[in-house]
């Protein structure tokens, strides 16, 4: 008996032998372009407003879209915007914050805490340039 008729034997066909396996996940690189919405007062009522005056404007490409969020404009008001009620109203308008931008330097710890807690990520100007540059 030759070896292709002992693993017919037990129940492999021959299309199971001969295809390589697909794997169930893989990472691969790519580029894209993504929106960044400015947050200049952390007041939610207005970022709310200026966030729904931004989605119906004729022709916005936004429904539905990822979005980075830029907290420079806040400077040291930062610490009172609540981030967690700000990433529910961003998905509930459609809009899924995908990260922070961060400047130079060592980002604050309380800020990362309440990052990891709202389900956003932080992302520094040396990754930025990483990627940039890729």
């Amino acid at each position: 008996m030759d070896a292709s008729q002992q693993d017919d034997l037990f129940g492999a066909p021959d299309s199971a032998r001969a295809a390589p396996a697909t794997p169930a996940a893989e990472i691969k690189a790519s580029v894209f372009t993504l929106p960044v919405l400015a947050i200049r007062r952390p007041v939610p009522a207005d970022i709310r407003q200026a966030v729904a005056e931004i989605l119906a404007r004729p022709g916005s490409l936004l429904d539905s879209s990822a979005v980075l969020l830029d907290l420079g404009g806040l400077g040291g008001d930062a610490g009172g915007l609540d981030l967690q009620a700000l990433a529910a109203d961003l998905r509930e308008a459609g809009l899924y914050p995908a990260g922070v931008l961060h400047g130079d330097g060592e980002p604050d710890p309380a800020l990362l805490r309440r990052l990891k807690a709202a389900g956003i990520d932080l992302l520094t100007r040396a990754h930025r340039m990483v990627h940039d540059q890729g």
